[in-house]
């Protein structure tokens, strides 16, 4: 976690894809060479730099994120190190531009805990479609619906970041009140968006290529609802989070939408039996 670091910044070339839903453009320095840089992280790096060593995300692609403490005090030197290490700051100095114009555009309240969470420097697989209706990711909010009444760290602003574009497919696609609008991301493009219904979004299935990414958020902190407290205090700790656990694991594929053809769809319609949800985009 990291604190916002709001910044004065003149008008930034931008597009409103739908009402909060925004599109930067030309912010982010030289996406051709962070590109570069990212991709020779992820294929040879092993963790041995600036970086963390890239794991699994779930059954999407790969992810890490920066070193800190220790783990950055004994990180090999050299040009890749820098080369990271210069990746990080470009990203990092350009969410701050855009998080603010963001900000002061939309007047947007933030929460006193209000925090990025931290950059993740990822990489989509192409060719997942798991339910066979050209979608990576189904449509879903990043705040998880399933979640709300619980206290801990709640999804409040998503900033996805786009290192580079040379793939087929691979769109970000919103489903908001019923209606599609669909944004095929070029290098360097920031796309902001509030993390809350009814700003449901998916990815469209990438082909001929990776997809690199870096994913932020805004975060906030929640103390829980009275009811949640309630329940908690009613069944005892232990025992309302097996049954919150259980509660969960069904809820969250049945909170996202689903399409099919053109057709909504429910998850018990169009599941073949994989529940692996893992991620947000």
């Amino acid at each position: 976690m990291s604190k916002l670091n709001l910044v004065e910044v003149e008008n930034l070339e931008h597009i409103e894809l739908l009402p909060e839903v925004i599109v930067y453009r030309n912010v982010l320095k030289d996406p051709q060479r962070l590109y570069e840089i990212m991709k020779k992280s992820e294929e040879s790096s092993e963790g041995k730099y600036f970086l963390k060593t890239w794991d699994p995300w779930s059954h999407f692609g790969t992810y890490t994120q920066i070193k800190y403490g220790p783990e950055l005090e004994t990180a090999e030197s050299g040009q890749q190190f820098e080369d990271e290490k210069y990746l990080s700051e470009c990203v990092n100095e350009a969410y701050d531009k855009a998080i603010s114009h963001y900000v002061n555009k939309y007047n947007v309240n933030l929460p006193e805990s209000a925090r990025y969470s931290g950059c993740s420097y990822s990489k989509y697989f192409d060719q997942i479609d798991q339910f066979n209706n050209n979608m990576t990711m189904q449509y879903h909010t990043d705040f998880i619906t399933s979640q709300k009444d619980m206290p801990g760290e709640k999804f409040f602003i998503t900033c996805t970041m786009y290192i580079n574009d040379n793939y087929d497919g691979g769109d970000i696609e919103f489903y908001v009140d019923g209606e599609l609008a669909n944004h095929k991301p070029q290098a360097g493009d920031i796309v902001i968006f509030p993390s809350i219904e009814p700003y449901y979004h998916g990815v469209k299935t990438i082909k001929n290529g990776n997809k690199f990414f870096v994913r932020n958020f805004v975060m906030f902190d929640y103390d829980g609802s009275e009811e949640w407290l309630a329940n908690q205090k009613r069944y005892g700790a232990y025992k309302w989070s097996k049954m919150e656990i259980d509660r969960i694991a069904y809820d969250d594929p049945r909170n996202m939408i689903y399409l099919s053809d053109g057709k909504r769809m429910t998850y018990d319609e169009l599941t073949s039996g994989s529940t692996d949800f893992g991620g947000r985009m």
